[in-house]
């Protein structure tokens, strides 16, 4: 049971080992991770209290760790290198100096840091959110279900333009777009990218976060059951790499890609793309395109009419041609 438990929550396991106890204890007062807090005694020894915490882990029900699971990997995952690096830069849309301070000197490194964020307020969560957005490019990117990438056709990239009337209207030109009954937000993060020649190039995210399809949901209070309706945030991520002169977006939707890439170089950088997706593979079959003759075939230098001649002519008689070449009923075989 311990071994099975240990496979199935690794990711926890692990915030549980590098985690100072402040931060598990914000961890924990997440809805998702409710199960961590409910019944452990969080006033105990700090230094018995991971191993502690690890016991209880392994006595939750699969139901119950599953959620804390999922949360502790999306953590993890923004405490990395590149992620730490983005939710930094994310940060910066914080817009309080304050915030931005208490966010940077969280204790824990990487880590806490990606749990403040995730855990401190609605709009914290939400720039969790864009920076996961971000990361997830890494690992989508080639997946045709999910990604195409337009090219920018000219010598030399256009700079990206950035404004608050750009904002207003790519919000509402996607919004149509994608055919959405609310209006969708773009969040804007230029990142820096360093090639391997040492060169440092930007390249800009927008992060599209509309409402998804309604689903219902069962909350308990009291021990009550309350369904209730919600439609849960989704998004699209918009890439613009002038080094590369290429525009890549990510949506599920294959048929709006396309229509969003063409907003976003209408008014991000006022240049056209190429019509189809660089992905996509294209082959010339043009070598393999013979023309089609009706022509008959001769017979000693006379074009054959039909068979019945060629019998005639081969015998001298009244032949039915399909009967004597025996593709008629009793003709040989």
């Amino acid at each position: 049971m311990g071994k099975k438990t240990l496979t199935n929550a690794h990711c926890l396991l692990d915030l549980i080992e590098k985690a100072p106890v402040p931060i598990l204890k914000a961890f924990s007062g997440l809805p998702e991770c409710q199960a961590l807090a409910r019944g452990f005694d969080w006033s105990q020894n700090v230094e018995a209290l991971s191993a502690a915490l690890v016991k209880h882990v392994k006595h939750l029900r699969k139901d119950q760790r599953d959620p804390a699971e999922r949360e502790a990997l999306r953590v993890l995952r923004l405490a990395s290198s590149r992620g730490s690096a983005i939710l930094t830069t994310v940060a910066d849309q914080l817009n309080d100096n304050d915030l931005i301070a208490a966010f940077m000197a969280q204790d824990g490194g990487e880590i806490g840091r990606s749990v403040w964020m995730r855990t401190h307020s609605d709009e914290s969560a939400r720039l969790f959110d864009v920076a996961e957005s971000i990361l997830n490019t890494g690992d989508i990117r080639g997946n045709k279900r999910l990604y195409d990438a337009f090219d920018v056709p000219c010598d030399d990239a256009p700079p990206f333009i950035w404004n608050d009337s750009v904002k207003k209207e790519l919000e509402s030109q996607l919004t149509s777009a994608m055919r959405l009954g609310e209006p969708c937000e773009v969040v804007y993060v230029p990142l820096a990218d360093e090639k391997k020649n040492g060169d440092t190039k930007t390249i800009h995210y927008l992060v599209v976060r509309f409402a998804g399809d309604q689903v219902t949901a069962v909350q308990v209070v009291n021990r009550n059951r309350r369904s209730f309706c919600y439609f849960p945030a989704r998004d699209a991520t918009l890439v613009y790499a002038p080094d590369r002169k290429v525009v890549e977006v990510y949506a599920h939707t294959l048929s709006t890609r396309a229509p969003l890439a063409n907003v976003l170089s209408k008014h991000g950088f006022k240049a056209p793309l190429s019509n189809r997706p660089l992905n996509r593979s294209r082959y010339d079959l043009s070598r393999f395109a013979l023309p089609l003759k009706d022509e008959k075939p001769r017979l000693d230098g006379v074009k054959v009419e039909s068979l019945t001649a060629v019998a005639r002519h081969i015998t001298g008689t009244h032949w039915s041609g399909p009967l004597f070449f025996g593709l008629g009923k009793g003709g040989a075989r």
